[in-house]
């Protein structure tokens, strides 16, 4: 997403031709736009995937982030945790085949998985052991803190952690 911010410079503080030395009709302060790139991270739940795999309410909102991920570069997250969720809920609506073309199509998806370590198991257990969230939404809810990112979900269960995170209802 392009973000546009605005600054004021005091007079004389920019070099002679610069943007902000060429507005004109402005006495005391000289006005200049500065352009800045701001990317929002985001970390995908598995009910977030779902909803896009299944075509389910919510998955065109996904899509559309999936969307502007690959054009900015910048991938979506996801924990393995939650990634294995999906494969799982996959293959036992739809067998081990449907789960591994889905496993292929995940490959081809701006979405970076992230590994589990220590610390991000130890501040899953904490979120589980405060909010009581299913412990595998606990990895998603972690990921996405640690990241500093808005976590993407349908799951309604992550109500009890929105006061500490933010949360993308799709």
């Amino acid at each position: 997403m392009l973000g546009l911010s605005l600054f004021a410079a005091r007079e004389g503080s920019t070099p002679e031709g610069s943007f902000p030395s060429l507005v004109s009709g402005i006495s005391n302060l000289e006005f200049g736009v500065r352009l800045c790139r701001a990317v929002m991270n985001y970390v995908l739940d598995a009910s977030a995937l779902m909803a896009f795999f299944e075509d389910r309410a919510g998955g065109e909102k996904v899509e559309e982030l999936l969307s502007k991920a690959a054009e900015a570069k910048h991938p979506l997250l996801m924990s393995v945790i939650n990634w294995g969720e999906v494969y799982y809920a996959i293959w036992r609506a739809h067998g081990e085949k449907a789960a591994n073309i889905k496993l292929q199509e995940t490959a081809q998806l701006p979405v970076a998985l992230v590994n589990v370590d220590a610390e991000l198991a130890r501040l899953a257990a904490s979120l589980k052991a405060r909010h009581n969230l299913p412990y595998t939404d606990c990895f998603a809810a972690a990921l996405a803190l640690t990241r500093k990112a808005a976590l993407v979900t349908t799951d309604k269960d992550f109500k009890c952690v929105a006061s500490v995170l933010k949360i993308v209802w799709v």
